[in-house]
């Protein structure tokens, strides 16, 4: 088992605490992004336990039930002049009498993004409540817009990401030409050097992102009492990492925080080979590379479950998949955490000490090697015992999760592409270009012959 940090696990769940206490009786709307963060923070169940009535996608918004008269909106995004006019026709056509919208950014933001001038003032906010209000038509309404940051997934306690941000991109020489209207794509050097490039010169949407990105972080930090120190590598990543120096709130933060934090930001364009390769060092990453992804999640894949409940080529219904998120479980937590930070062979080896645990506990069989098929064969054993599988769903998915992976008709790509890219180094590095060249053109030739 691992010493985990679960501070910003701890922060999720502290600010989707904050969400619940609005839901009851609601009819839920939020966007993928927000919905992405739930997913890895309790799930849909957090938010039925807490009282919403229906839970959906903003983006398949159906008119509600006659009795539903409260409903609260969930962005992750910042809301354009389209998105807010979407809202209004939302609550309208749907007969909406009280509504919460929860955003995230601040009133603040939006007055800078909009006017140039940061402001303390909540007069977005308070402009966005009357255009709800009169959307509802109704003197005895309710409209409130709120501000919570909702921003953060956390894998395993010491892995997350931000699927708010997942599009955020390092600027591009096609970036700096098209900041500058009125020239020409194809300039000198100079002008099209992206390190020359002030934040005044970025494009405003870019623009906007990097800011709610900085204003999202800072809360984070706020949130953990962090005394940040920034490093960068790239240009976009100076940008991000000066204005988060720079910021106010950030400023006051560090004279009164304790807690010493060094934060390392790096263009992806920096090291593009890396995060494209075929690598698949751990069993997380051979999951993710052989496994489809779950519906609409960018984060999680999408594990059959079917073999808990029906034997091979029997006739069976539909049931929903798997995932590798179950924050409530301790056990898959850490399981999931083994597989992010041992070796393949380590991680399968963890899985066995784990089911062979639960297989003793719940009085079944075990089994005794650590190969795919023995590990598959433990976890048929809990097949048909309905009171034993849901005692240890989370773990059951999980393991599959593996098992599926390596046995899965193409876990052998990963291990070809890697020797291909291995050789192509290799021939980079004592030919120069034109024998790589040479390389994968036969490649692609024998690939076309076969």
């Amino acid at each position: 088992m691992y010493q985990c940090n679960n501070l910003v696990h701890d922060y999720s769940v502290a600010v989707w605490e904050k969400v619940c206490a609005k839901v009851r009786h609601a009819a839920v709307y939020m966007d993928a992004e927000s919905a992405e963060c739930l997913h890895f923070t309790g799930g849909l169940v957090r938010l039925l336990e807490a009282g919403a009535e229906t839970v959906q996608t903003l983006s398949s918004w159906k008119r509600g039930i006659p009795e539903q008269r409260y409903a609260v909106f969930i962005m992750s995004r910042l809301l354009d002049d389209f998105t807010v006019n979407y809202l209004c026709r939302m609550v309208k056509e749907c007969h909406f009498r009280s509504c919460v919208v929860i955003c995230l950014a601040s009133s603040e933001l939006y007055s800078e993004l909009k006017l140039g001038v940061q402001t303390d003032s909540d007069s977005f906010y308070e402009m966005f409540e009357k255009q709800l209000l009169s959307s509802m038509g109704n003197m005895s309404s309710t409209a409130q817009v709120l501000h919570l940051p909702i921003f953060t997934a956390s894998i395993t306690p010491e892995l997350f990401v931000t699927p708010p941000f997942s599009n955020l991109f390092p600027l591009l020489p096609v970036d700096v030409a098209r900041s500058q209207p009125g020239k020409v794509l194809l300039q000198s050097k100079q002008t099209q050097d992206v390190k020359a490039l002030e934040i005044s010169q970025i494009p405003h949407k870019m623009l906007s992102e990097i800011k709610l990105f900085v204003a999202s972080l800072d809360a984070l930090l706020e949130d953990l009492s962090a005394r940040d120190e920034c490093f960068c590598l790239g240009s976009t990543s100076a940008i991000i990492a000066s204005e988060l120096a720079n910021l106010p709130s950030a400023r006051a933060r560090r004279k009164t925080s304790q807690n010493k934090v060094s934060l390392l930001f790096i263009d992806r364009t920096l090291d593009l080979a890396s995060c494209t390769g075929h690598h698949g060092d751990n069993l997380f990453d051979h999951i993710r590379q052989l496994l489809p992804e779950l519906y609409d999640r960018h984060n999680d894949v999408s594990v059959n479950v079917m073999p808990l409940f029906y034997k091979e080529g029997a006739e069976h219904g539909r049931i929903a998949p798997g995932c590798l998120s179950h924050s409530d479980s301790s056990t898959a937590t850490h399981l999931l955490q083994s597989f992010v930070m041992l070796r393949q062979k380590d991680s399968l080896s963890e899985i066995k000490r784990q089911l062979k645990e639960v297989l003793q506990k719940e009085q079944l069989c075990t089994a005794q090697t650590t190969q795919a098929a023995e590990l598959q064969d433990m976890v048929y054993e809990f097949r048909g015992n309905m009171d034993a599988i849901r005692r240890n769903s989370a773990l059951l998915q999980v393991a599959l999760a593996a098992i599926q992976a390596q046995s899965n008709e193409h876990a052998s790509c990963p291990n070809a592409l890697l020797s291909v890219e291995k050789m192509f180094v290799r021939n980079l590095a004592e030919t120069g270009l034109d024998s790589p060249l040479r390389f994968i053109q036969k490649l692609i030739t024998e690939r076309k012959e076969k």
